[in-house]
């Protein structure tokens, strides 16, 4: 029987962590929105998988995390937060449920994607070896569209800090109450930056030119 083919499947993933520092940091979040080629959740926005890591009582964190999450690291430090070995056995079972079996061709599985998603990679082939196991080997960054865009146009063109411009090419339900740097709210902000770029795109550099 001939496996199903994933690639045209997008895992948009995201990822808070302890440290500026990869080499020493360690998961405080864990997010995921899936979606089709089209940039359309294969699932509804109630299940998007967005969970935090246990910090335990008197464990040190860098002072700029302290500082500009605290509210997560709050969330990270009270009863709702899960070891990352449970939030791991989540996520395989939560991949497993929307998108069936693995395939065992590693190039017809789903790409991971997102913003920068090089470091959060980093931090899930060392914590979440169910994400890395079950996704293909290249990644789609939304960094690179934005850096082609900023070299051949000379300017951003979207603004990551606009909350309208955000919920306005988000294709769907923009289900995040809170703001930048929140592994969800992140996830949803890379979707809809690829949208904006991919319908604009014609506009300046039109396939006949």
């Amino acid at each position: 029987m001939t496996e199903k083919d994933l690639s045209n499947i997008y895992l948009w993933f995201d990822t808070e962590y302890t440290s500026l520092s990869l080499e020493r940091a360690r998961i405080l979040q864990v997010a995921l929105v899936i979606t089709d080629a089209d940039l359309n959740r294969i699932a509804p926005a109630e299940q998007d998988f967005n969970r935090t890591v246990r910090v335990e009582a008197g464990e040190r964190l860098d002072p700029w995390v302290e500082e500009n999450l605290a509210e997560l690291v709050k969330r990270c430090r009270s009863d709702e937060a899960e070891s990352i070995e449970s939030i791991d056995s989540l996520l395989d079972a939560y991949m497993e449920d929307l998108l069936g079996p693995c395939p065992d061709s590693v190039s017809k599985r789903p790409l991971i994607a997102g913003n920068s998603v090089h470091a959060d990679w980093a931090l899930a082939s060392k914590y979440l070896p169910s994400l890395i196991k079950r996704s293909h080997y290249r990644l789609l960054d939304v960094s690179g569209w934005k850096m082609v865009w900023k070299n051949d146009l000379g300017e951003f063109a979207f603004d990551k800090e606009k909350d309208d411009m955000i919920r306005a090419y988000f294709p769907g339900e923009f289900n995040s109450l809170t703001g930048a740097h929140d592994a969800h709210f992140d996830v949803l902000a890379s979707i809809a930056e690829l949208n904006f770029y991919r319908q604009h795109s014609e506009i300046h550099w039109p396939a006949d030119a």
